[in-house]
């Protein structure tokens, strides 16, 4: 497990220093729900400033346009509960669905968000019409106030930008490709082995997009150069795939030629030589020289025609030497890439940038929002037909859990560590509520009750391995402190109530994956994989 760096200390010291700035601010100007405002910083809180940017820009889209939703609804249709929470679920489904579309593109954060803010605000709004507007903007200045105090945090105490991010990330992703092609040309690299490097390799490539994404918000000189940075993205792509090409013929030589295997082994170390040299000093004329002489050698010693057809174990030998001309005219043009960004110097590109547009996949993305539709309907007629007074709170938390965790291959897993974390957040305000609150009378210690729970919790929120599995324990504490200017004496039936109606959104939302989306990764897989053959039939 990864431990906790002072940038993660950092991080969670300036998303609760946010979270206090953005309470304080609604406290004075006397907002309904301030918790609201504290709560948004801890959603939109990320480490680097150009994610919260992005973050925070499609989340005041998407609560002004589920804002602009839920009054429309409410005008149409509050005298008619059953068509309103329809209409609402409708809504949620082509939220949920148009997220799934858009996968990791920021604007699917909006699209999401647009969904289930409408059943935020539009619930409560259609329960007291009268006050629907205001409601509505309550919600929305607190919401922005969250993300305007987490946005200025971010990018004025020690901010961490994207561009910067993009750029340790590229030269350590390079170094780490400049190793993995030393362990497979040694023929260190074994087939266990193999794998997971090939896995981290691609991962950490297709993590650059993302970066790249970002630093389009907080770094021009990287926005600049974005045609650059996805060419370096598709040549570390298509090294990957030489590599793995280059590792199954050696793979296939050692078990089956070990002869043909081992002459081959000095020209494979003076290339890993020459590759890992070329990543870590410049490139002059007599590294350059050197590779030419190398990828010359290659060609001379490529077997013949006649050789092919008379020993056909030659024919991965003739392979392995064409990719090593490919290696290393390939990894040249990396590094020279790589070179002009972390220097921010211009280069000139001959074609155009390989596109980074994602796989969109229709059937899957109305599958996503037909769940989250499915369960806000179920919930909503459990709610008419029990008559359950917190029965608005498991309608509105039932959207939600679908719209958040649709876009998942397994759904129904992540929904039950939300349901447990959730849980032991009901502990914990509990504890709040309950033992701790009652003795404080400002809100300076308001914030010093908070600060044993929130900066630790800020700090594991940090680490990408846990940080997501935890994330929904300190978000669903700050909604079930329901910080507001009123003090009113705490209401153990009330909390219970509203504890059991949240809890009970969330229990539906997993009730819908498990029997309307049974479906498992597998499905996923068989699905991609077919995408992929038809993509392969198409091009051929």
């Amino acid at each position: 497990m990864a431990q906790p760096t002072w940038r993660d200390v950092m991080f969670s010291i300036k998303t609760f220093s946010a979270a206090a700035l953005a309470l304080y601010i609604a406290f004075a100007l006397e907002l309904t729900q301030p918790t609201w405002a504290m709560l948004t910083v801890f959603v939109v809180s990320q480490p680097i400033a150009g994610m919260v940017a992005a973050k925070s820009l499609f989340r005041v889209i998407g609560t002004v346009v589920g804002a602009t939703v839920a009054l429309a609804l409410v005008a149409a249709f509050a005298q008619s509960p059953s068509l309103f929470l329809t209409c609402l679920a409708l809504w949620i489904g082509a939220g949920t669905f148009t997220s799934v579309l858009l996968r990791d593109a920021p604007a699917a954060n909006g699209a999401m968000l647009s969904g289930y803010t409408a059943a935020i605000i539009g619930v409560p709004a259609a329960l007291a019409p009268e006050t629907a507007f205001d409601y509505a903007v309550g919600r929305c200045l607190e919401i922005i106030l969250g993300i305007g105090c987490a946005t200025l945090v971010s990018q004025v105490v020690f901010p961490r930008t994207a561009g910067v991010a993009l750029k340790t990330s590229v030269n350590t992703t390079t170094t780490a490709v400049a190793d993995w092609m030393g362990d497979v040309l040694r023929g260190e690299s074994q087939e266990d082995k193999a794998l997971a490097d090939q896995r981290k390799m691609i991962a950490d490539v297709i993590a650059l997009d993302n970066l790249r994404i970002y630093a389009g918000f907080d770094t021009p000189s990287v926005r600049a150069a974005g045609d650059m940075v996805r060419h370096l993205q598709g040549n570390l792509l298509s090294l990957l795939s030489i590599l793995v090409s280059i590792n199954d013929r050696l793979e296939l030589l050692r078990n089956r030629a070990p002869a043909k295997y081992e002459a081959l082994q000095d020209i494979l170390g003076r290339t890993a030589a020459r590759l890992q040299q070329a990543d870590r000093a410049p490139v002059g004329p007599a590294l350059e020289a050197a590779t030419a002489r190398l990828r010359q050698e290659a060609l001379r010693r490529l077997p013949t025609f006649d050789d092919l057809v008379r020993d056909h174990e030659t024919i991965p030998v003739r392979n392995v030497l064409l990719r090593i001309g490919d290696l290393l005219a390939t990894w040249r043009r990396i590094i020279d890439l790589r070179e002009a960004l972390l220097s921010d110097r211009s280069v000139s590109l001959s074609e155009a940038a390989p596109s980074t547009a994602r796989y969109r996949d229709v059937t899957f993305a109305l599958v996503a929002g037909s769940v989250s539709a499915t369960a806000v309907i179920v919930t909503a007629a459990f709610w008419i037909a029990s008559g359950w007074s917190q029965g608005s709170t498991a309608v509105i938390f039932s959207g939600v859990i679908c719209s958040i965790l649709g876009t998942l291959d397994d759904p129904a897993t992540s929904a039950a560590n939300f349901l447990r974390m959730t849980l032991l957040s009901v502990v914990f305000a509990a504890i709040y509520m309950f033992a701790v609150f009652p003795a404080i009378d400002s809100f300076t210690s308001l914030i010093i009750t908070l600060v044993p729970f929130y900066v630790p919790f800020g700090i594991v929120l940090g680490l990408p391995r846990i940080g997501p599995k935890v994330t929904p324990l300190g978000l669903n504490l700050i909604a079930f402190l329901g910080l507001t200017n009123t003090r009113n004496p705490p209401d153990l039936a009330g909390f219970a109530n509203s504890s059991l109606a949240l809890l009970g959104g969330i229990g539906i939302g997993i009730l819908m994956f498990r029997l309307l989306r049974p479906l498992g990764v597998e499905w996923m897989v068989r699905r991609i994989r077919r995408g992929v053959l038809r993509d392969l039939e198409r091009l051929t």
